[in-house]
């Protein structure tokens, strides 16, 4: 099964850019909650 798993994954090499892309997506979704969490203790004087 590991050998067919490799074979896969160098046929792939979109799944690699996928994974990045679904790391850059959580960073991403972490600073804007962090921004708007930011932005309603600022407003809201918390």
């Amino acid at each position: 099964m590991n050998e067919q798993e490799n074979k896969d994954t160098q046929k792939s090499p979109g799944a690699a850019k996928g994974c990045l892309g679904l790391i850059l997506v959580v960073i991403a979704t972490g600073v804007i909650t962090a921004a708007v969490g930011y932005a309603l203790s600022f407003i809201f004087g918390f």
